[in-house]
């Protein structure tokens, strides 16, 4: 750890909250003694600088009852295949075309991380029985199963920012902190056909024909680019940032 961290004198406390389960949907509702509205939630694998952070929340204070995705994604409808694949461009020529944003970074309500609290919930359970099967752990289809969740509990479409770069924290090493993108470093369109997997899977588990999921391209505000970072938080070998 860089030394400047370890001398980081923080003005606010932290609360480290230790969950009783290994369980992606803890993301989902609200962890600890949380005493503000918004909720940032971010990967632990990137990093986002705060004048993004801060017009994020600027966004949020306009939409305080949708989410605010730092990263937005499409889902479309592709008729050679008749699959829903999960892609970048929400350009993309489609009938059919579903927006979310994904989990790297995100600020949401507590009124919203709420409606996954109840464990007894019959969509919650399949969605997590889906995501933690131990015979094929489901992962990196999690944002994408909480998108539909949020949609299918009557929560509003989330909104999306633009211009947003998005930077992998790497380790002294030079490898990445987890290993959810490994599956795209040898064929870079793996980790798409994985998510049109996930999507797949969770048609079937939920019982639904089509994405239960808000209209492509979701609502979006351009970041400024006083905002955007030009190098931000990637480890040298050497061990500095």
């Amino acid at each position: 750890m860089p030394q400047f961290l370890r001398e980081h004198k923080l003005r606010k406390p932290v609360e480290v909250v230790i969950t009783r389960t290994n369980d992606v949907t803890n993301r989902w509702r609200r962890q600890g003694h949380i005493a503000t509205q918004a909720v940032f939630n971010m990967d632990d694998d990137t990093t986002v600088d705060t004048d993004t952070l801060e017009f994020g929340f600027s966004i949020w204070k306009k939409h305080p009852d949708q989410v605010i995705g730092f990263f937005d994604r499409v889902i479309f409808l592709d008729t050679t295949t008749g699959q829903y694949v999960y892609g970048y461009d929400a350009g993309v020529v489609a009938p059919e075309k579903y927006g979310i944003v994904i989990g790297k970074a995100w600020i949401a309500s507590v009124e919203l991380l709420r409606l996954a609290e109840n464990d007894q919930d019959p969509l919650l359970m399949r969605m997590r029985e889906f995501l933690h099967d131990p015979q094929r752990e489901q992962k990196g289809c999690d944002d994408i199963a909480w998108n539909m969740f949020l949609h299918l509990r009557g929560a509003k479409p989330p909104i999306g920012l633009a211009g947003v770069r998005m930077d992998d924290i790497i380790t002294w090493d030079g490898q990445k902190t987890t290993g959810y993108s490994a599956v795209s470093e040898a064929d870079p369109d793996a980790w798409t056909r994985y998510r049109t997997h996930c999507i797949a899977g969770l048609l079937r588990v939920c019982g639904l024909q089509k994405p239960h999921l808000p209209p492509s391209p979701v609502q979006q505000y351009l970041v400024p680019a006083a905002a955007q970072p030009q190098t931000f938080g990637t480890w040298e070998q050497g061990g500095g940032l």
